[in-house]
């Protein structure tokens, strides 16, 4: 289970240079697709018409595939953590939400075992709409009106409230039936691998140790903040390339393996990580249509904020991202680099967050 993770690409015990090579390459071998046609023949009762492998910088095998005129999307992890069946909670997730009618992907099977083949797999709906970081590459998408329709989403899943913090127990879940958070606090959630990645930022010259210092004070003063916390569902991951749609509506929200219990700030603090200031407030309007936001909300967005931007600095070094050209999908619009931009982003958020305390 995840109970030593803050964030599963980041902390996970799978070696940088083995993430780099599964995460970059191509992960379809011979042996793999002829699993893939089983699995799908086992779901179906019969191989399907046709099946198209899909690229895939991240995670997971991906794959399209159609039968009598429907189109599936295939999803599988590897199995290389032995303990790690996360993608039951994912698909859990996935259909409460949508059988409340939000816009989530239904999942028709999972299949967490290992005993037939080398993946755990989901088999869910297949979308049509692009993702909408396309729309925001290509400078046509309609920023402020997807801003609006998201506060209406993120205040509809942050109304669904679970026991404990963090990511889900998998165990609990596959007994049971029962989500419930493995962290007792959202405090506790917060500090988890906190340490960690401090230390991985200072060993690499990332952050300065004054800065550490700076940081760790900050922290040490918002964190009684989160003791009033509720927890709900959160997405951890809701950015442009996990929402599919057109570049005024969006279709689908994509890629919950990271949903966990916990603080609804902390999605703010996540889309702070990518959006401007003028398109996180206009989010913020019509989530308050819903739900009343405090200045201690918006004090926690700021201490979300820079934890968030602790590990993915660390996975953007770890993983050589800072490295890549234009086409990568965290590529810069405007020119600037994305180490600078991270580094400055870490400065601006440990900024706000001392001036709000």
């Amino acid at each position: 289970m995840r109970n030593n993770v803050f964030y599963w690409k980041c902390d996970s015990p799978i070696p940088s240079q083995e993430k780099i090579a599964h995460f970059f390459n191509n992960k379809y071998t011979p042996e793999v697709r002829e699993a893939v046609g089983g699995a799908l023949h086992d779901f179906l009762g019969h191989s399907p018409e046709s099946l198209v492998i899909l690229k895939s910088d991240g995670n997971h095998l991906v794959a399209k595939f159609s039968d009598k005129g429907t189109d599936y999307f295939f999803r599988a992890d590897e199995g290389r953590v032995t303990d790690d069946v996360y993608l039951l909670a994912e698909s859990t997730v996935m259909n409460l939400l949508n059988k409340q009618g939000l816009p989530v992907p239904p999942v028709y099977h999972t299949d967490i075992t290992l005993k037939r083949y080398p993946f755990r797999f989901q088999i869910m709906e297949f979308i049509r709409f692009p993702c909408l970081n396309k729309f925001a590459k290509e400078n046509t998408l309609d920023e402020k009106t997807i801003a609006s329709q998201s506060g209406h989403f993120l205040a509809q899943i942050h109304a669904m409230h679970f026991p404990g913090f963090g990511f889900f127990d998998t165990d609990k879940l596959s007994a049971d039936g029962t989500m419930k958070g493995l962290d007792a606090s959202a405090g506790d959630y917060f500090r988890k691998c906190l340490d960690k990645h401090l230390a991985y930022l200072t060993v690499h010259e990332l952050l300065l140790p004054e800065k550490e210092l700076r940081i760790i004070t900050a922290f040490d003063k918002a964190v009684p903040l989160l003791n009033s916390v509720k927890g709900s569902l959160l997405h951890r991951d809701y950015a442009y390339w996990n929402i599919l749609g057109t570049e005024n509506e969006i279709k689908r929200v994509i890629d919950w393996d990271d949903s966990v219990s916990g603080d609804p700030a902390d999605d703010f603090g996540i889309i702070s990580c990518f959006l401007s200031d003028e398109l996180v407030n206009i989010i913020l309007k019509s989530y308050t249509e819903h739900t009343g936001v405090d200045d201690s909300f918006r004090t926690r967005i700021h201490l979300h904020c820079l934890r968030n931007m602790l590990w993915k600095t660390v996975i953007r070094h770890s993983l050589g991202y800072f490295d890549k050209g234009k086409e990568f999908f965290l590529s810069m619009n405007n020119g600037t680099s994305l180490r600078d931009y991270t580094l400055r982003k870490i400065d601006i958020e440990l900024e706000k967050l001392e001036n709000a305390l």
